[in-house]
């Protein structure tokens, strides 16, 4: 006997009816029943799908994203540049501003900033203070609404602080990638983001700061479709092979068995002990 639990969009939060499907499907599954479950929820998909493979429950997931930011917003006529993340003094967001504020001559040209975080109210007094009308700063959006504004930039900032060069990498630099999309990092040159967008050959990584620079990558990508859609797929190409779960599944395998000292083959050992986790 077939099983199909149906889950409408939830927002990202957990809980809920999310919480229901989930226990249900693992009660039904230690029960013998053969369980699909079908969902559209960003969040079931992230956070408990992988476990309840485990068990054998089939999930499928349909996401359907709307590309429809700029029609909804009468901006189909612009070249549109966002950065959607956290709005912190670390990530040198001001640097987009003074872009915006450089380029309002080009009139087709437009700038919507998503999120929130300490810097919000001091980029929304420059924007009103300074008359930066070609930036429009937008609240932290759900996740459906992110992809949207995301799939339909035309190019897509990643921005960190000068100090920023720790070895890591920023979230959104991945979200961007998988979405194909053309990066403009604002980033210190000798940072692992500048190195992976460099070897992906995805964007194009101007110091923070360079003002001038900044300007120029705008125009050059806004100039250039096919460079744009050549790093858009550059991104997504490197992402599948150096950056896919399998591959850093078996990768984080690899380190837990050396440093247990553990021989052979790893993956079916912690795979099987996850499994009889959760099916305790």
């Amino acid at each position: 006997m077939k099983i199909l639990q149906l889950i409408p969009y939830f927002t990202p939060k957990r809980g809920g009816d999310v919480n229901v499907c989930y226990n249900l499907s693992k009660q039904l599954a230690k029960g013998g029943r053969d369980v699909t479950i079908i969902t559209t929820d960003f969040e079931f998909d992230e956070i408990y799908a992988k476990s309840l493979e485990f068990l054998g429950i089939k999930v499928l997931s349909f996401h359907c994203i709307a590309n429809n930011f700029k029609e909804r917003e009468g901006i189909e006529d612009k070249f549109l540049i966002s950065y959607a993340g956290i709005l912190s003094p670390y990530l040198g967001i001001d640097n987009i501003l003074d872009t915006a504020k450089a380029l309002q001559d080009h009139d087709d040209i437009i700038f919507y900033i998503a999120g929130d975080g300490s810097e919000r109210q001091h980029l929304k007094e420059r924007i009103q203070q300074e008359g930066i009308g070609n930036v429009n700063l937008l609240p932290f959006l759900p996740r459906a609404e992110y992809f949207n504004l995301v799939n339909s930039s035309d190019v897509s900032f990643v921005s960190l602080d000068e100090r920023m060069r720790a070895p890591c990498l920023p979230g959104k630099t991945i979200n961007l990638m998988a979405c194909g999309q053309p990066i403009i990092a604002m980033v210190a040159l000798e940072s692992e983001t500048a190195r992976v967008i460099g070897e992906a050959g995805c964007g194009i990584v101007v110091q923070p700061g360079d003002g001038e620079g900044i300007c120029s990558s705008i125009l050059r990508l806004k100039e250039d479709a096919s460079l744009r859609e050549a790093m858009g797929s550059n991104g997504r190409r490197y992402l599948e092979r150096h950056m896919s779960l399998e591959k850093n599944v078996a990768l984080y395998e690899e380190i837990f068995c050396t440093l247990a000292g553990v021989r052979g083959s790893p993956g079916g050992r912690f795979r099987r002990g996850a499994r009889a986790r959760l099916e305790a």
